[in-house]
């Protein structure tokens, strides 16, 4: 598993270093009807990259989890409307 994990976090920090990386996200209320995603910006940096495990319906998955910095921030209205602070 810790190489399988050093491989993906090798993966995804040469990816990221290379590649013009866009981020797009769902707000997980409207999921289930509206299926819409938001541009949120171009990634500028990572951190805490680590390996974790998720429930997907009684199944585990595997996952690569960090945290993304964006270039630019989000407008105060779509970052509202995101995690529902209105």
């Amino acid at each position: 598993m810790l190489g399988d994990f050093c491989a993906s976090a090798k993966i995804a920090s040469s990816f990221i270093s290379i590649h013009l990386v866009l981020r797009f996200v769902m707000r997980k209320a409207d999921a289930e009807k509206l299926k819409m995603y938001y541009y949120v910006g171009r990634v500028g940096s990572y951190s805490n990259l680590h390996e974790t495990k998720r429930d997907n319906n009684g199944e585990n998955i595997g996952l690569v989890e960090m945290d993304l910095r964006l270039t630019k921030p989000l407008s105060t209205e779509l970052y509202q409307h995101l995690t529902g602070n209105v």
